[in-house]
């Protein structure tokens, strides 16, 4: 068999697997009474256990000797490796935040749709597309009630030169039917 060590304990056979986890497992069986090899003539089952415990008091999942934070805070996803067969408390994991970790924090807060600096450029930038479009507007307008106004007053004036032309032809007549009639009299006197 690979994978089993056996050893002498005191006359008692010890049988032990030298692989860790649940998924480790195996049975034996004897054909020699209990009293001669501790085991007995029934088979006997054994199974390893995956490790388990708390991180900073977030919880783990265990495979074999292999532990991973998959509770909530700081260290989840840490993984760690736990050697030896020790239980309770076994020592202070240190954590702090790597180069890519930093990168990908940085990366999100960027892309952040909600409040993030991509995000604050992109609502500057049209807010300021919709200030210019609002001055544009009021421009537009009083551009076009200025076009509005100079062709009310062209019309206005057009109509006052029609007027006075038509009081400068009427005088032209006055003063040219005034002036036949006096040369006519003042023939008329001479003869």
């Amino acid at each position: 068999m690979t994978g089993i060590t056996a050893s002498n304990d005191n006359g008692i056979l010890q049988l032990q697997s030298t692989q860790y986890g649940s998924a480790q497992a195996f049975t034996v069986s004897s054909d020699v009474a209990s009293g001669g090899t501790g085991i007995g003539t029934r088979t006997l089952a054994a199974s390893g256990t995956d490790v388990m415990g708390t991180v900073n008091g977030q919880a783990t999942s265990g495979v074999g000797q292999n532990m991973t934070v998959t509770g909530p805070g700081n260290a989840l996803g840490l993984q760690l490796k736990i050697l030896g067969t020790s239980t309770g408390n076994l020592g202070t994991v240190s954590l702090s935040q790597g180069l890519y970790q930093q990168m990908n924090s940085l990366l999100n807060q960027a892309l952040n749709s909600q409040n993030g600096f991509i995000s604050a450029a992109q609502n500057g930038i049209n807010s300021t597309i919709n200030g210019l479009n609002a001055q544009i507007a009021t421009l537009q307008q009083s551009a076009s009630n200025q076009t509005a106004l100079l062709t009310q007053q062209f019309a206005a004036m057009q109509a006052q030169l029609a007027s006075l032309q038509s009081t400068g032809q009427y005088l032209n007549a006055f003063y040219a039917a005034g002036s036949s009639s006096s040369s006519s009299s003042s023939s008329s006197s001479a003869g």
